[in-house]
Parts: structure tokens; sequence; C-alpha cells
């Protein structure tokens, strides 16, 4: 038997694979809002650290890198 024609009456049209504008406006808004706290995680630690102190953790990062291998 091929079930395909059976479930043919309800065939879902391919627009409810894309989002309606109002469902693509809340996740792009939401892309949004997760990049302003990435973006404000980062700036916390700034104003935390000091601007250097990613780059700090590098530098130590290397010195560890490189005592590991002597």
């Amino acid at each position: 038997m091929y079930h395909k024609s059976s479930s043919s009456s309800h065939s879902p049209s391919s627009s409810s694979l894309v989002p309606d504008s109002a469902s693509q406006k809340h996740i792009e808004d939401t892309y949004a809002k997760m990049r302003g706290e990435v973006k404000s995680v980062a700036h916390a630690y700034k104003m935390a650290f000091g601007e250097d102190y990613l780059k700090n953790q590098e530098k130590e990062i290397e010195e560890y890198r490189r005592e590991q291998h002597l």
C-alpha cells in the first residue's frame, strides 16, 4: 500500500515551514536579546577585571603550556 495518498488530505503547505512574520520578529528579538546579554557579560568582565583581563588570561595560558612542554 502507498500511504502517502491517504495523508495527502492534510498535506502541510510549504509555507508552514517558514515562520510567519510575527514569529519571525519574535525569533529576531530573542536573538538580539541574547546578543545583548553576551555583550553585557563581556562588558561586566571588563568593568570587574579591567580591559586587559582576557589578554592576561591568554598570557597565563601560554605560560602554563610552555611549562607543561618542559
